[in-house]
């Protein structure tokens, strides 16, 4: 809970969403750390500005989700049921 502390109130980029998150620099450093297990793995993680909009204004849903895996062919199979 103690991350909470400096938690803020944000807008996600769905209409009028609002979330209380956790504080900008825990949730940076957790994204980097499962960016770091998910490449020992041959995985891109990336985040979705839609709902971190304080940590990247890149929204990866619908449309630009594909652009992203262009190139990728390989991770786009693990989730091909």
């Amino acid at each position: 809970m103690e991350h909470y502390q400096n938690a803020k109130s944000i807008h996600l980029l769905a209409e009028q969403s609002r979330v209380i998150a956790l504080d900008v620099a825990y949730r940076k450093h957790a994204y980097e750390q499962i960016s770091k297990w998910a490449k020992a793995f041959g995985i891109h993680a990336y985040v979705c500005g839609c709902k971190n909009p304080d940590i990247t204004e890149e929204p990866l849903c619908g449309i630009n989700w594909g652009q992203h895996f262009e190139n990728a062919f390989g991770q786009k199979q693990l989730f091909q049921i």
